[in-house]
């Protein structure tokens, strides 16, 4: 006798497909009720996940990676953790894309053009890292900070690693790190790109 497994399946969008008009009004009418339910019976530990990360910004959104955090923050409070580290990564990689797109700088004096910036863009995560360390656009922290989070995230997104054992503390810690690395490197603060004056957001001169 074989063993019995336990299965997942989903086949509500093929029942849907095959119901009448009103035959879907009524089932649409039943799925809202379950969602609802769904979410107020989780509703306290979301609530109280809105207020475990670190404060962010305010940056301005014509910087790609502001522009991800509301869904990473988003991922975080309804309990999906394992996408907040994917998405944390892939917004640690943006964020280190956008220091190369916004800053002027030279190399063997010559300032590199659109293309080459791109060609940088496209290299791995790790080298990425190590390249804008190597050429002073990042502090050392953030060096650190950027191989945590990319740790962290390859124990998510490589099926040959072992299978995480805490991914709400994960996705907890990989936010917070980023966080700090966009305060650092962005701001507003004292080391970042953009500042605080008269009451406004304001780049750094030079930056």
């Amino acid at each position: 006798m074989s063993e019995s497994v336990l299965v997942y399946l989903n086949s509500l969008p093929g029942f849907y497909a095959t119901l009448s008009a009103e035959q879907r009004r009524v089932l649409e009418a039943d799925v809202r009720k379950w969602l609802l339910s769904s979410f107020e019976a989780d509703l306290d530990a979301r609530v109280a996940r809105a207020f475990e990360t670190k404060d962010f910004g305010p940056l301005p959104l014509d910087l790609e990676f502001v522009r991800l955090i509301p869904v990473l923050s988003d991922l975080y409070v309804h309990g999906f953790y394992h996408a907040a580290v994917a998405l944390a990564g892939l917004i640690a990689e943006r964020l280190c894309c956008d220091i190369i797109e916004i800053e002027n700088f030279q190399v063997r004096g010559k300032t590199l053009s659109s293309d080459e910036k791109q060609a940088m863009m496209k290299l791995q995560f790790r080298n990425l890292i190590n390249l804008l360390a190597k050429w002073a656009l990042i502090q050392k922290s953030t060096k650190k900070s950027l191989h945590e989070i990319r740790d962290i995230r390859n124990r998510y997104v490589h099926p040959r690693q072992s299978p995480p054992v805490n991914p709400k503390e994960d996705a907890k810690r990989i936010i917070n790190v980023l966080f700090d690395v966009a305060r650092d490197e962005f701001g507003p603060s004292a080391t970042g790109r953009y500042t605080i004056e008269n009451g406004k957001l304001t780049a750094r001169r030079g930056s």
